[in-house]
């Protein structure tokens, strides 16, 4: 976000894209990219394709995103910025890409020597990552003022960035607003689905970020906020499988009444939610679908 927020202030006609990206495997080998918004709508036809990535540790990640872009846009030249990158991920990038050509330039603050080969994380230069301590030690406010985060919020305002950001924005409140009826028996849990088809109700009903089509990346948005631990969810087993209960963490709550609520408050956007959310909240996913559907 802080990229996206800097190259937002420098230029200001830059087209943006969100890609969530996923590891997984024994030792987090592998990586998924998604897109959260069309890439060919959004980016074809540019000369220059500017990718931020905070870290680079084994490179896998970076490899997998060059690869999606190779295969939905056309660009000339590819530009890679990142604050630190480890010299074993660089060495791999430089040479594992051999299934198609394009002329690049990778440039980085701090240049890591060590690496877990387990688990595929820095084990130096962390300190150069502004917010580090808050994700890993639930320090927000510290190491990243949280004001500096509304700023790059505000800044993003109608690109797709900021409307992902927007939108995680709402979930964060919209988990805040049913904690206070944790107590109450006829609330079932805040699965998913459950977050979900709430959100898709806002959205047809009441016109939540208008403009904006979120429907197909709501669990991505969902996936980001767990992964940042600004979500927790509890697994509980249900017909044969497992449902998961999310609830918003004590850092999420934090980055959420300092950085998102204030935006959302100016847009009108909390007291949108807060017209339905009782009625939501002792609602199951399949009954707020039923009743959007009418």
């Amino acid at each position: 976000m802080p990229f996206a927020s800097g190259m937002r202030n420098i230029l200001p006609k830059t087209k943006f894209n969100y890609l969530h990206t996923e590891r997984y495997g024994q030792h987090n080998e592998h990586v998924k990219v998604v897109p959260l918004e069309p890439l060919k709508e959004n980016m074809d036809g540019n000369e220059i394709s500017w990718v931020a990535d905070p870290i680079i540790a084994r490179g896998t990640t970076t490899i997998e995103i060059i690869r999606k872009l190779s295969e939905s846009i056309t660009f000339e030249i590819g530009l890679f910025s990142h604050v630190a990158a480890n010299r074993e991920g660089i060495g791999r990038i430089q040479t594992k890409i051999t299934d198609y050509r394009t002329q690049s330039f990778m440039n980085y603050a701090f240049q890591s020597q060590k690496i877990n080969q387990e688990t595929g994380f820095l084990e130096d230069g962390l300190e150069v990552i502004r917010d580090f301590g808050d994700k890993i030690f639930g320090t927000i406010g510290q190491d990243y003022p949280t004001y500096l985060i509304q700023n790059d919020i505000e800044r993003l305002l109608e690109t797709d960035v900021g409307n992902i950001e927007l939108l995680k924005g709402c979930i964060l409140f919209i988990l805040q607003r049913r904690n206070k009826y944790k107590n109450d028996k006829e609330v079932g849990w805040a699965t998913g689905e459950w977050l979900r088809e709430s959100l898709i109700w806002y959205s047809r009903k009441r016109s939540l970020l208008k403009g904006f089509a979120f429907e197909g990346i709501i669990d991505h948005a969902i996936a980001d906020l767990a992964e940042r631990k600004f979500i927790y969810y509890n697994k509980y087993p249900y017909r044969g499988g497992i449902a998961y209960d999310y609830y918003i963490s004590e850092e999420g709550t934090k980055i959420a009444s300092a950085a998102y609520l204030p935006i959302l408050d100016r847009l009108n956007t909390l007291k949108l939610i807060n017209t339905d959310i009782d009625f939501l909240v002792h609602k199951t996913s399949i009954e707020i679908k039923k009743n959007y559907s009418k």
